[in-house]
């Protein structure tokens, strides 16, 4: 069976498609405490919103500054994701992009 799902300002919640999705997170000093708290605020939603499950969608996050590194493995746990996102902290450090 082929799912897709349109991701936008509001993502459908309670879908059927089994999605992994993985967050990619400058964690770079040339992003300011302001924007990394944005940027951790949206991560949060978009993990509410994306309706997690067991066999439904899965998210994960991987944060890059001078190396990249996996900060939230894939799980279909909304809770655990959210706080895990909610606890992140910023690498700082140069923009390696090629590192990841």
């Amino acid at each position: 069976a082929i799912c897709a799902v349109l991701v936008s300002a509001t993502v459908a919640t309670e879908h059927e498609c089994a999605a992994d999705v993985v967050l990619l997170l400058d964690g770079s000093g040339s992003i300011s405490s302001t924007s990394w708290d944005a940027l951790l605020k949206a991560s949060e939603t978009f993990a509410s919103d994306l309706g997690l499950s067991s066999k439904g969608a899965h998210i994960g996050v991987v944060q890059f500054a001078t190396s990249a590194h996996t900060d939230l493995e894939l799980t279909g746990d909304k809770e655990s994701a959210i706080a895990a996102i909610k606890e992140l902290t910023q690498d700082k450090g140069s923009t390696n992009t090629a590192s990841g």
